[in-house]
């Protein structure tokens, strides 16, 4: 953090260091720019383990661990591919998933809830849910959160195109 020039950049400031935030300039908000982006292209996000939305756009769905969580009831009760319809069906289109602060919550008193953790994800990616991007913070080699794209629902049977009981013409 202190090799990161915020002190610096705190210093030399030259206005009230929003953009620092929404920028992604602060260490551990990297990802706030990047999620704005896909908010106004009128995408829809579901953030796990991060309730700091403050300088996000609508269109962010997230949970604390004070309250009850969908996503968690839900993680519990279906199988990977089946948590992946439920979120198509809720009109996710990515999951922004914070490793530190999910880290630091099941550390803490308030804990977090046991069916969300990286497991859950590693079979979701196996299912199709795609990494897009991972945000570090300087000098550290784990990322503090990932960016998953959820994929679209397979075609149904009914929706495939019909195969062609013709030989393929030779060219």
């Amino acid at each position: 953090f202190i090799q990161s020039q915020v002190f610096e950049l705190c210093r030399n400031r030259q206005s009230d260091g929003l953009e620092w935030f929404t920028q992604g300039q602060w260490p551990s908000h990297e990802h706030v720019p990047i999620l704005n982006k896909l908010l106004d292209e009128k995408h829809k996000v579901l953030m796990v383990a991060d309730a700091r939305r403050f300088y996000l756009r609508a269109g962010v769905d997230y949970c604390v661990v004070f309250n009850p969580n969908p996503f968690t009831d839900a993680a519990e009760k279906l199988a990977p591919g089946e948590l992946l319809d439920w979120l198509r069906t809720r009109g996710y289109d990515f999951i922004h998933v914070d490793w530190g602060e999910m880290r630091r919550l099941r550390k803490s008193r308030y804990g977090f809830w046991k069916s969300i953790d990286e497991k859950l994800f590693e079979s979701l990616v196996k299912e199709g849910l795609t990494p897009v991007e991972q945000f570090r913070i300087e000098g550290r080699a784990t990322p503090y959160a990932t960016l998953f794209a959820i994929p679209p629902a397979p075609l149904a049977a009914s929706q495939r195109p019909a195969r062609s009981t013709q030989p393929a013409a030779r060219l």
